[in-house]
């Protein structure tokens, strides 16, 4: 039996991919050392407030390229392996991917690499963003996919990019039976100002699907801030009630116990650390390097294999016991194993994005040790 996909960090022929790409285009606007560190601590605060004002300079555009990039490639990862782990993964032998404000890339590529691994032998994607300067850094990476130095680590990618407005935007108008349809750190900056942005961003959703095809999915990833993940899970309730299926990261269709109490929101944690020379960058400019973060929506037009609680909070350590957070069809359950009792159950290295099988009488609380709980992924 071949080994289960699971999610991969960027490698060293992504980084020099990127390195060269960076010296190509940006020429005296590039940034290395320090500046670049400072450049992206600068980015780093605007990602939080003011994402429009990315687009304004070309020093941004550096910054974006030889960090963000790489950072965010691999986040796709963990969507992909949900649709493996459910057996839903759209069939081959080619992909056709419709990747929606794509910016510099991070998508497109990211599926590039996992293709590789997926057995998939190339990628037709239909990429759509407003930014000139980031599609000419996608139309450079991509050409370099499936071959020389990339060979090994991707599929070719054969690209088309459209310049158009994703609140404008005419779906139908972009072709039909896509494997993938994409929305990449995107869907957040949509309609912002207007009261009816969940709505409409629900109703984005439900045309995208429409454009799949029978076997497709549409991947939606945004940042793991409270405001924006919160916003994600509101909109994947609205999806539900439009008929879609949601493969990730709920494994059911109620709506979201976590949306009861401010305090919670639902995001990812891949167990991803950055490499060099990321990680210097990341070090300069006072960000984390370990885990990759970030929210994500999975969903279908068909129902794929649900079922069980996922994992969204925890390993929390205190004294004398280890606790989780999982979500199910019921709401949120605390699951509790006593230190004593560490090794003796399936929960051993369990963490945010783990998926478990708890007994179907569970209340808002049980212990390991006195409910049969079994681990599913």
């Amino acid at each position: 039996m071949p080994e289960p996909l699971a999610p991969v960090a960027i490698g060293p022929a992504w980084l020099a991919a990127i390195d060269d790409a960076a010296r190509i285009l940006l020429g005296p606007h590039d940034r290395t050392g320090a500046a670049l560190s400072t450049e992206v601590a600068r980015l780093s605060e605007l990602y939080t407030r003011d994402r429009g004002a990315l687009r304004t300079q070309a020093a941004a555009l550096g910054a974006r390229l030889r960090f963000f990039l790489p950072r965010d490639l691999p986040k796709i990862e963990g969507p992909l392996c949900e649709l493996a782990w459910a057996s839903v993964l759209p069939r081959g032998p080619r992909w056709r991917v419709l990747d929606l404000g794509a910016g510099l890339g991070a998508s497109t590529l990211g599926i590039a690499s996992f293709a590789r691994r997926a057995g998939i032998e190339g990628l037709d994607v239909l990429a759509v963003e407003r930014e000139p300067r980031a599609i000419d850094v996608l139309r450079h990476l991509a050409a370099r996919t499936g071959h020389g130095a990339l060979a090994a680590d991707t599929v070719p990618v054969a690209l088309e990019s459209r310049e158009l407005d994703l609140e404008r935007i005419d779906v139908r108008a972009l072709g039909s039976e896509f494997s993938f349809a994409v929305l990449g750190l995107s869907l957040n900056e949509l309609w912002t100002d207007a009261p009816d942005r969940l709505d409409r961003r629900a109703e984005l959703l439900r045309r995208l699907t429409s454009v799949l095809a029978p076997d497709g999915a549409l991947v939606v990833i945004e940042p793991a801030l409270a405001a924006s993940a919160r916003d994600l899970q509101r909109v994947r309730d609205r999806a539900v009630a439009l008929g879609l299926h949601v493969v990730a990261p709920c494994t059911h269709a109620a709506p979201c116990p976590m949306l009861a109490a401010e305090r919670h929101w639902c995001h990812e944690d891949l167990d991803l650390a950055l490499p060099e020379p990321l990680r210097s960058i990341a070090r300069g400019a006072g960000l984390r390097w370990e885990g990759l973060t970030y929210a994500a929506l999975v969903l279908r037009r068909e129902p794929a294999a649900g079922g069980g609680h996922r994992i969204v909070g925890g390993p929390i350590e205190t004294k004398g016991r280890t606790e989780w957070h999982a979500c199910g069809e019921g709401g949120l359950v605390r699951i509790a194993r006593l230190t004593r009792h560490r090794g003796a159950d399936p929960l051993e290295g369990a963490r945010r994005g783990s998926r478990v099988r708890l007994p179907p009488d569970a209340g808002a609380s049980v212990r390991t040790d006195r409910a049969a709980i079994e681990r599913l992924r």
